[in-house]
């Protein structure tokens, strides 16, 4: 693995695909006109590339929480907030109870 040092140095295509407003984008498109296996692929990627955002796995549980994904939808956001540091893992957490509580 590249240190940021190095990445920053190289070219411009070694750094575009930890590009986050890409991969929003794509996320977007697939939300729009792929199926969910192609969009929860996308969702997935990103977080192994670990750019994620509180936002981001908002938006993957309410993917799933919106096709009727619930048990799944809770398990996939608990395990990712899990993932992340305590500060950006709260609005998680209220995310989560946020939707129980619907």
């Amino acid at each position: 693995m590249q240190t940021a040092e190095a990445e920053r140095e190289g070219p411009v295509q070694g750094r575009l695909y930890r590009s986050l407003k890409v991969w929003s984008m794509y996320c977007d498109l697939e939300e729009s006109l792929g199926t969910l296996e192609s969009t929860c692929a996308v969702y997935d990627r990103i977080l192994e590339l670990r750019i994620a955002t509180p936002q981001i796995i908002l938006n993957y549980g309410e993917l799933l929480w919106v096709r009727a994904y619930t048990l799944l939808c809770c398990f996939s956001l608990l395990k990712r907030a899990r993932a992340m540091q305590r500060a950006h893992s709260l609005p998680v957490f209220r995310g989560i109870a946020g939707q129980q509580a619907l």
